[in-house]
């Protein structure tokens, strides 16, 4: 499976958060990039999307984690950019970052949720959906577990 990703670090203007939780200092938002291209297997080129995105979100939150940040704060800070919606059928990252609970920035900062638009510069890209995106990790955890007992 060839896919590839990074984890890209830029800081939010210190001006658009600060108003909103008192802080006055700038804060990391950690862009997931993934490469894409068309191929004719698709599928497996999904499967691959779907690994990466795995290994850099658990990377995330495991970061987070020992620096001492929240769960909410380092989901806020974990953007896939993949794109716009009208990428979903181009786009093994926008079809992978669907399949595992992340939806599009804009219309999570529309609902009631831990998003909101003053923290971020630009609305693009998808963050994660607690609501949807916990028990689809949870399905590809009980799958993989069958996957790897079957072996």
């Amino acid at each position: 499976l060839l896919c590839a990703g990074a984890l890209v670090q830029r800081s939010t203007k210190p001006s658009q958060y600060s108003n909103q939780t008192g802080h006055h200092d700038a804060s990391v938002i950690c862009d997931a990039w993934i490469a894409d291209s068309l191929l004719d297997e698709a599928n497996i080129q999904i499967r691959g999307t779907l690994k990466v995105l795995d290994d850099l979100f658990l990377h995330h939150l495991l970061t987070a984690n020992r620096e001492g940040d929240g769960m909410i704060e380092a989901l806020r800070r974990f953007v896939v950019q993949c794109g716009s919606p009208e990428s979903e059928y181009t786009s093994s990252s926008y079809m992978a970052g669907v399949a595992r609970g992340f939806r599009p920035l804009s219309d999570m900062t529309e609902i009631d949720s831990i998003y909101t638009s003053v923290f971020y510069d630009d609305l693009d890209g998808m963050v994660f959906d607690p609501l949807v995106g916990r028990s689809r990790y949870e399905e590809a955890a009980q799958l993989d577990n069958s996957e790897t007992i079957s072996k």
